[in-house]
């Protein structure tokens, strides 16, 4: 005891272990808080295929559809993207939400206390919702004589309904009821309001990811031109919706 205090005496501070931000695994780290970061960065990538390719390359394939206007299996390849890759973005989005869940058990964190896990679970509710009306959808116009021309509701004349000259036949028109329309525009317009809703998510969710990990340009990059595409993509079914209606 003499022996050691003739040398004086040092004193240590210890701090809390803390959650490493490169990429390279800190040895001190503890296993849940590496699940929580590997799961998070999961999230992210997931998520950018859910909502930053399929469910855009599906709006723009219904968007376009006089584009894609032959079969494909008995239906419209059109229809067939549009639904297909929904569905793909739906599942994907699933195991988005699933693994946020998980991700913030395993470190015992409190659910939805920033606005991007708010404003993620609203848009995962308007995609079920979506769904949903996926399958209440009315039936669709048939093709009646031109003498019902006068009847609510006339719908785009497809390539297969044209003569010989390559004009739109006039004994066939496409009556649409007040209840498919009404469908239609509130399709749409739930549609355009998830896009703004996961532009929001997509931005807040690369910031956060910034913070933790250090900021990389390619990322913000990346975004903004997923934005301009989407901005041009939201318009263009706006107008489309805007005329369709107003001509009817």
């Amino acid at each position: 005891m003499l022996w050691h205090s003739a040398f004086g005496v040092t004193a240590l501070t210890l701090d809390p272990c803390k959650i490493s931000t490169g990429e390279e695994e800190d040895p001190l780290e503890d296993a849940s808080a590496v699940r929580y970061r590997q799961a998070i960065k999961a999230h992210g990538i997931i998520a950018v295929v859910a909502f930053g390719l399929f469910m855009p390359v599906a709006i723009a394939a219904s968007a376009l559809r006089k584009y894609l206007d032959f079969d494909i299996g008995g239906k419209k390849a059109w229809m067939q993207l549009h639904i297909g890759l929904n569905t793909a973005s739906f599942v994907l989005a699933t195991v988005v939400l699933a693994m946020a869940i998980v991700a913030k058990n395993e470190i015992m964190a409190d659910h939805l206390q920033r606005s991007h896990e708010k404003v993620g679970v609203t848009v995962y509710a308007l995609m079920v919702l979506q769904v949903f009306a996926g399958f209440v959808r009315p039936s669709p116009p048939s093709k009646s004589p031109a003498k019902e021309l006068t009847q609510t509701g006339v719908e785009e004349v497809t390539a297969h309904d044209v003569d010989v000259s390559g004009h739109p036949r006039t004994d066939l028109i496409v009556q649409k009821s007040m209840k498919r329309s009404a469908w239609e525009i509130g399709h749409k317009g739930l549609g355009l309001a998830m896009i703004a809703l996961i532009l929001y998510t997509l931005f807040s969710g690369i910031d956060l990811y910034d913070n933790r990990n250090g900021k990389e340009q390619y990322r913000m990059t990346m975004y903004w031109v997923w934005f301009g595409f989407a901005l041009l993509l939201s318009v263009f079914v706006l107008c489309r919706t805007v005329v369709s209606t107003i001509t009817k």
